[in-house]
């Protein structure tokens, strides 16, 4: 235990021996104890930063990058390639999906360089499995009764391929999915 950390040193003197004392010097101690605590099991072998999933996020990023900003700035066109109808409301809801493509892209813009075995790079591939599984199973349905257009039937197909290489990275390539001998 570190009682000598430079805040108790600080408190001793202002407050005198005590319970304040005593209460600051275990605080300090623990988070002595905290910051130096080295994970053991997370050896530089199991991190996630090999180039398949550096090639996953990149490829994803761009798809979606460029995806969110066609449906940014042609929802129109998008909505009635998709065979989509037209309601009042649709350019406006498919501009919106653009954009939290688009939000999903910098995202990913963002954790690239990171190691996605890590706090902020784990929590990317959990959002964009979310996504794309999700997406994927919203989407078998009408493309599976027959109703579908050839975008629709390749949408469909480029989300599953997501769920798959995101599932991929979430359980495959995960740094605890390999067991130590």
């Amino acid at each position: 235990m570190i009682r000598n950390s430079a805040f108790a040193c600080r408190a001793r003197r202002k407050f005198g021996p005590g319970p304040i004392t005593t209460a600051i010097g275990a605080l300090t101690s623990l988070q002595a104890d905290f910051v130096n605590v080295r994970p053991s099991t997370l050896t530089t072998g199991d991190k996630m930063s090999d180039s398949t999933s550096r090639t996953i996020i990149l490829g994803t990023t761009l798809l979606l990058g460029v995806t969110g900003v066609a449906l940014i700035f042609a929802p129109v066109e998008i909505a009635s390639a998709l065979a989509v109808a037209e309601p009042a409301g649709t350019a406006i809801l498919v501009q919106l999906y653009g954009a939290a493509l688009f939000g999903l892209a910098m995202t990913g813009w963002m954790v690239k360089d990171s190691v996605i075995g890590g706090v902020f790079g784990r929590s990317y591939v959990v959002g964009n499995a979310a996504h794309a599984c999700t997406g994927a199973l919203i989407l078998v349905r009408p493309a599976l009764a027959g109703r579908a257009t050839g975008a629709f039937l390749v949408l469909t197909a480029v989300y599953w391929l997501l769920g798959l290489a995101f599932g991929y990275l979430m359980f495959i390539a995960a740094p605890g999915a390999r067991q130590q001998v």
